[in-house]
């Protein structure tokens, strides 16, 4: 059954309240214009609703309870609105508004506070009466002075007196009679004696008997299956005309198919739910066997959990069917624990699970990633069947997969004497998940070669999965031809597949090309462009779409904030930073997303603000490796390495198991702290303990954990030593760690392997003239100038980024270009004369002994 669209609901509840006399700037809607005599019914209705879905708290409480209060005509009752006459149908509905708030003391207190408390007590005497007045000799009771009577004025005026405790204030004997006089044969009862049986009335006659202490007189078996016979085959009752479904798109619930939706029926099509939950309970009818399943079909559908799990355990049914429902609702709502728990109950009372069974509780354990129960499943699954269901060996092959047995699931794949797409998608997502690409590609082109139709999630898998992350430019490009042939293109969750695949392999002009071919892009692919150029440190071009994206209309999600906050740490620009976290404060549903906090965590620890972070991560009640690993880099760029080592172990204590990209940021840390045993220790048992083999990232931690402490020959052999092509950062790290320590003879032999693989990047150049100058090599240095001019490698002047207040301004090396430059460098000699007050002592600069050299040999 399908899920209640909660949100768009409210989003329609308040569009409509909206359009009352007490928000005066959509008095003139249609909606306003129909509900005119309604507004207080209106009110209650909408108020109720809202209420029911857990969304009270919306509204301005006090705004509604003096616009309630404004409708109270001087005989006590309620009008529809302010100045209308007052009608019991409104008496009520103000009354039950007062009471949803808890302000009933505020009934006539407000009109009359400077009246003596004897004359409140006439009032309030007056109201009653007013209410009791309407009853006649027969005991019913009449709408208004114009005498219209019908069983719902019963219920109401029955309600309103008893919310007012004041029942007493009318004859309830024979008002119980003209209720009882109104029952039909088939157990309901009509609006008036005689009449057709109608659900609406059966509701108000129910409701005035039980208020009344009578509901001995309803026959409960008899109206029960007069209740269950009006469900027709949509689920809806035909008490009213059928009802549609939730309008998906506006919400709102209508009064028929095609009608438009209101406020009163979406009221009654939330509200039905409860009450029939309520009286099913009360009837007993939750026992009935053959009730059983839809009684679990209906729960199901509006949530409640708990009470579907309580009539599917009490009852006697042996037949699997409610199991399967409860089942499979506890997995569509991520309740794995619960799901797994109630498969258990099922085979304790002996129900053989069936097909539809077994799908369910074997997803329930790949999101558990809980590969026991998962075999016991399959154990149980050899022992009820002799034939193999193709839902079943898929379910197998996923949750094998899942748990990261890859082996076993390739095992039982190659068994399916039959399979599906589901099947090869299944398996090809297995070894996708380990990282195992050839595989991956092989069961694609095999898949291909068996002639199974290929969809959207098999060539996803594929594009957004192994060529991403293989970065394999080549192959990403192939794979977006064979979309194109498949006619795949044109699927606007393919373009957002193809725009990660281009920017994971840095091509970020085809990532744009794709994305300006989509003609609506969702939150998805903006999403999709954005964080490929955060990924790439592209801060303005990332910024500049942003912008774009809400000047569209777009409202950012968590992983657009996710993607942002990066950004802000990388640009220094901390107080967009802060207003993206204010941004997160104001909105209640992005608070429950760990990724992000860990964003955030990570964009203070990077921005220097480590107490911050901590802050923020002593918060979290539930933490993961991506908010321990955003932690211990903070700490490690803030040369806290003690603290970044501390923090690991608690992760490791708290059995969170560490990745690569949380090993370079714990051996990071020992680097920046100069902590060598620690690094060593780490680096020796990151393989051996917690299984990740060490990549490039973690041996050129290693290179510059040794060259920050001095050990240059120790770098050099471990350099020479493993197993990866050194890359150019590596070497140059290890220049620039011999030029602290002014050891050339190392320095040479790093400085030469880093000009074969980058000759033409002028940085890599004045890193060699440093170490030079520094050592005080100066023929050298002057040999490396001399080769840079006859190359034509030009060094570009150093530049900064400061944000000055209104704005970011750039500042570069000896320029004096600018307008305020004489007041700039003013103030820099003023601010390093009171730094060295303070006992600051500068780095001896060798570039001016070298500047010093160069004009004498000139």
């Amino acid at each position: 059954m399908g899920e209640l669209n909660i949100e768009n609901h409210v989003r329609y509840i308040l569009s409509v309240e909206k359009s009352g006399t007490h928000y005066p700037q959509k008095k003139d809607s249609f909606e306003s214009v129909v509900m005119e005599h309604l507004r207080v019914n209106g009110a209650y209705w909408g108020l109720t609703a809202l209420d029911i879905l857990g969304k009270l708290d919306v509204v301005d409480q006090d705004e509604v309870v003096s616009w309630v209060m404004q409708c109270q005509d001087e005989s006590g009752g309620f009008g529809g609105n302010i100045g209308h006459d007052p009608h019991i149908l409104y008496t009520l509905s103000a009354i039950q508004v007062l009471a949803l708030f808890d302000k009933m003391d505020v009934l006539d207190k407000d009109k009359f506070k400077t009246q003596e408390q004897s004359q409140l007590n006439q009032i309030d005497l007056h109201f009653n009466l007013d209410i009791a007045g309407l009853q006649n000799e027969d005991g019913s009771f009449s709408g208004d002075m114009w005498g219209e009577v019908d069983t719902r004025f019963s219920y109401i005026a029955l309600c309103s007196l008893a919310l007012l405790r004041c029942l007493d204030k009318v004859n309830v004997e024979t008002a119980v009679k003209y209720i009882v006089s109104c029952k039909n044969f088939d157990g309901g009862f009509g609006c008036t004696p005689g009449a057709e049986s109608h659900a609406g009335q059966i509701f108000c006659c129910v409701g005035a008997l039980a208020i009344a202490g009578a509901l001995h007189h309803v026959d409960k078996d008899l109206l029960g299956w007069w209740l269950c016979e009006r469900q027709v085959k949509s689920g809806g009752l035909n008490g009213r005309p059928e009802k549609l479904p939730d309008d998906k798109e506006n919400g709102g619930i209508s009064d028929r198919p095609d009608d438009a939706v209101d406020v009163f029926h979406t009221y009654f099509g939330v509200a039905e739910g409860k009450q029939l939950h309520t009286r099913v309970i009360a009837w007993g009818l939750h026992n009935y066997p053959s009730l059983v399943p839809k009684l679990v079909s209906f729960y199901t559908s509006f949530d409640f959990l708990e009470d579907a799990h309580f009539v599917t355990a009490s009852s006697n049914i042996l037949h699997p069917l409610p199991w399967n429902v409860l089942i499979s609702s506890y997995v569509r709502k991520g309740l794995f624990g619960e799901a797994i728990f109630a498969y258990k109950q099922m085979g304790q009372k002996r129900i053989r699970p069936d097909n539809f069974t077994y799908p369910s509780i074997l997803k329930a354990c790949s999101e558990q990633s809980n590969l026991a129960f998962g075999k016991e499943v399959h154990n149980s699954i050899e022992g009820n069947f002799t034939e193999w269901n193709m839902f079943v060996q898929n379910s197998l092959v996923a949750m094998y997969g899942k748990c990261g047995d890859v082996d076993t699931a390739r095992s039982f794949f190659d068994k399916m004497l039959a399979k599906d797409e589901v099947s090869w998608n299944s398996i090809i997502s297995a070894y996708a998940s380990k990282g195992r690409w050839d595989e991956a590609f092989e069961l694609f082109e095999s898949m291909r070669r068996a002639g199974v139709e290929l969809n959207t999630i098999t060539w996803n898998t594929i594009a957004g999965g192994a060529c991403s992350h293989i970065s394999s430019l080549k192959l990403g490009k192939e794979i977006h031809g064979l979309a194109v042939r498949s006619l795949f293109v044109d699927y606007v969750n393919v373009k957002n597949a193809l725009i990660t695949l281009y920017s994971r392999c840095r091509d970020l002009k085809h990532a744009y090309v794709v994305f300006r071919s989509v003609e609506v892009a969702s939150i998805i692919t903006w999403n999709s462009m954005i964080s490929g150029y955060a990924s790439w440190d592209m801060s303005e071009d990332a910024s500049f779409l942003y912008r774009e994206m809400l000047l569209a209309g777009n409202e950012p999600n968590f992983v657009t904030v996710a993607s942002m906050l990066p950004l802000c740490a990388r640009a220094a620009n901390l107080q967009h930073g802060k207003e993206f976290h204010c941004f997160i404060l104001r909105r209640e549903h992005f608070q429950g997303y760990l990724l992000i906090w860990n964003s955030l965590i990570d964009m203070y620890a990077r921005s220097g603000k480590v107490w911050v972070a901590r802050t923020l991560f002593n918060m979290l009640e539930k933490r993961d490796a991506v908010t321990y690993t955003s932690l211990i880099a903070g700490y490690g760029i803030q040369g806290e390495g003690k603290m970044a080592v501390r923090l690991f172990e608690e992760m490791i204590k708290h059995h969170i198991e560490p990745d690569h990209v949380a090993m370079v940021a714990v051996l990071s840390a020992c680097s920046h702290s100069g902590m060598v045993a620690e690094g060593q220790l780490l680096f020796r048992t990151m393989q051996t303990i917690y299984g990740i083999t060490p990549n490039l990232e973690h041996y050129a931690c290693m290179v510059d954990l040794y060259g920050r402490a001095g050990l240059l020959m120790k770098a050099k052999d471990f350099i020479i030593r493993m197993p990866y092509e050194p890359t150019p950062e590596m070497w140059a790290t290890l220049v620039g760690a011999c030029r602290i320590h002014r050891n050339t003879d190392i320095g040479e032999w790093a400085a030469e392997k880093l000009l074969e693989t980058k000759p033409q990047n002028p940085g890599y150049y004045v890193l060699i003239s440093n170490m030079y100058a520094a050592a005080g090599c100066w023929n050298k240095l002057a040999k490396v100038r001399t080769f840079m001019r006859d190359s034509g490698v030009r060094k570009d002047p150093g530049c900064a980024w400061v944000d000055v207040g209104d704005g970011f301004s750039p500042f570069l090396v000896e320029d004096t270009t600018s307008i305020d430059s004489a007041g700039l460098y003013l103030l820099l000699r003023g601010v390093t004369e009171q730094m060295k007050d303070l006992g600051y002592i500068a780095e001896e600069d060798p570039t001016q002994k070298e500047d010093f050299f160069l004009e004498s040999l000139g």
